[in-house]
């Protein structure tokens, strides 16, 4: 890498029509909990206690998404820069008694890391 380059600098925030993504903090942690552990949400995420909340979802990686200035899911991302495989993933889970599901990802901004706005887009979301 040459010197001086490196990743973008993460946005305090992004704001879209509808949602604004917030840099993870650990005042999400409780909604984060409650919306892993929704039993709609959890059978796709898995088992998320405090300590890997904690340590898998707070820091430059992932976003709360607000929707009314309220936390209704989360976006964590990872990008793989090996050139024999290179790809992206978004991870995103929006608690199930939103009416957001849709409006989050049409008014979310392209992803936060350099090149991601190629022009192509692929989701899962449950």
């Amino acid at each position: 890498m040459s010197a001086g380059v490196g990743p973008a600098p993460r946005a305090s925030a992004i704001a879209g029509q509808t949602v604004v993504l917030r840099p993870t903090a650990a005042a999400h942690v409780p909604v984060f909990l409650e919306i892993l552990g929704h039993p709609e949400i959890a059978k796709w995420w898995g088992g998320y206690d405090l300590e890997r909340v904690r340590r898998e979802l707070l820091g430059p990686h992932g976003y709360a998404i607000e929707l009314a200035g309220e936390v209704v899911g989360l976006i964590i991302y990872r990008e793989e820069p090996d050139p024999d495989h290179r790809h992206a993933a978004i991870d995103l889970a929006l608690h199930p008694t939103t009416r957001a599901r849709a409006r989050a990802w049409a008014a979310t901004p392209c992803a936060p890391w350099p090149g991601s706005c190629s022009g192509t887009r692929t989701t899962t979301a449950w």
